[in-house]
């Protein structure tokens, strides 16, 4: 919480914190395993799925708003895989947003990013006939049986059948805003600000004790073209003391 004074009136600023359950995310059957996690370099933010095959990953990913991660230069390359190539103590392989299966060999980013960095390992990528073809990359495992390096690419079918100790593969998500807004109040006069998707519809709500009482919507905004939003607060919507909360819709 946030207390500000406003012409002798204490007004307390509340967020509600978005939950990640959507109806996209659970139709692509994986799960949210650590996030959001912000990358001090580009300020966006890197959730880390279960297991589960490319395309259940990147649906996921859009279902939380980004894409499977984009990796744009060996700074965020090696950022993404310190950050979850062994969360919590299992080495995994990482799937990224890298694909060729629209046009074989002709590797695009699922956001359409233009290519400015690889990784790949030697010999890669090679369409492995082993599998009937490989479409999509992921970031090899620390201590996969071939002695690979972790964190460099390699073309893989998906589902991973033919290659299981490169199991488990699982996306990392990129989203380019916050999934969960944060509360900033400045200024004068006192205005309460915050950042989310560019375009998003967003709720202040107001209620005079905390705990107790309904929410009732006090100003409907939508995000600029950059995702941020600001509101000018005169002291708790004419009440002595107030709390606020931001639905982001």
């Amino acid at each position: 919480m946030i207390a500000s004074r406003f012409r002798r009136r204490v007004v307390v600023f509340g967020m509600l914190l978005l939950g990640l359950a959507c109806p996209g995310l659970a139709q692509a059957q994986v799960e949210v395993v650590a996030g959001p996690i912000a990358n001090p370099a580009n300020d966006h933010e890197y959730f880390l799925l279960s297991a589960g095959d490319w395309h259940a990953s990147e649906a996921a990913a859009v279902a939380l708003g980004g894409h499977l991660v984009t990796i744009d230069d060996a700074a965020e390359q090696a950022w993404v895989f310190d950050t979850f190539g062994a969360w919590d103590g299992i080495h995994r392989s990482l799937w990224i947003g890298l694909h060729d299966s629209e046009w074989e060999g002709q590797f695009v980013w699922t956001d359409g990013a233009p290519r400015t960095f690889s990784n790949w390992l030697p010999g890669q990528p090679d369409n492995s006939p082993v599998t009937g073809g490989e479409h999509f990359v992921h970031m090899l495992n620390t201590g996969n049986e071939y002695g690979h390096p972790g964190g460099l690419w390699n073309d893989l079918a998906s589902p991973n059948l033919a290659f299981p100790t490169f199991n488990p593969v699982c996306g990392v998500v990129e989203v380019p805003y916050p999934s969960r807004p944060t509360l900033a109040v400045t200024g004068t006069p006192t205005a309460m600000c915050w950042k989310t998707r560019p375009g998003a519809r967003c709720r202040v709500e107001h209620r005079a004790r905390w705990g107790t009482g309904d929410w009732t919507v006090w100003r409907v905004v939508t995000a600029d073209a950059n995702g941020r939003s600001c509101v000018e607060v005169t002291g708790g919507a004419g009440e002595e003391e107030g709390y606020f909360r931001v639905v982001v819709e």
